[in-house]
């Protein structure tokens, strides 16, 4: 288990796979009635830091969290109506993994949509979640486990897994093709000074 940092709770141990969607619902008010705006959501680091720095180059390729329709770029901003509550349907990236930030946990840094230089002069517009541990694969729970049959077999897996190795695949088979594609330009590349270099050096003809 990782040790809690500053800004988390010792007891929190919420842990979210980045297969599946999770809800979060957000109440806004104002002199302690609804307001109705537009939320800015972010995900960060337990201790408040930003978490591109600690991927590889690859790997910020990827968002790190994405909205309703699972499109791959960043979450929009949430439109809270004037009842003052949202319920977003969020999912976490492929890459926004503890394991990716040295057992960090994450938390959601919402806030109001407006410049930065009046969040940092009104702190009071953000508000933070629950820290959480990234997973791509949750563990069974004590019931869960009692619901599975006693004759099924180990599972290998299942169907997360799968997707997540099919994705993986994917991803190889695509940087192969990369690969190919680059090996046979160079080859054309080596051909073609092969053929100038041979013109260059044809001997002249003979009087």
């Amino acid at each position: 288990r990782t040790p809690p940092r500053p800004g988390c709770a010792a007891d929190d141990s919420l842990e979210i796979s980045n297969l599946k969607p999770f809800s979060l619902t957000v109440s806004v008010t104002r002199n302690g009635a609804p307001f109705a705006c537009v939320l800015q959501l972010c995900l960060v680091t337990d201790d408040d830091q930003a978490i591109p720095p600690f991927l590889t180059e690859e790997d910020r390729r990827f968002p790190l969290l994405l909205g309703p329709d699972k499109a791959p770029t960043e979450a929009p901003p949430v439109e809270v109506p004037d009842t003052g509550v949202a319920v977003v349907k969020l999912q976490l990236g492929l890459k926004a993994l503890s394991s990716k930030v040295h057992d960090r946990r994450f938390k959601l840094l919402v806030a109001l949509n407006v410049p930065p230089e009046t969040l940092k002069e009104s702190p009071n517009l953000t508000v933070f979640s629950p820290c959480f541990k990234g997973i791509t694969r949750l563990r069974p729970t004590a019931e869960e486990k009692r619901r599975r049959p006693a004759h099924a077999p180990p599972s290998e897996g299942g169907l997360e897994q799968q997707q997540q190795q099919l994705y993986m695949l994917a991803r190889r088979l695509q940087q192969i093709e990369e690969d190919n594609a680059d090996l046979r330009r160079r080859v054309m590349a080596l051909e073609g000074s092969g053929v100038a270099a041979a013109r260059g050096t044809k001997r002249p003809a003979e009087d």
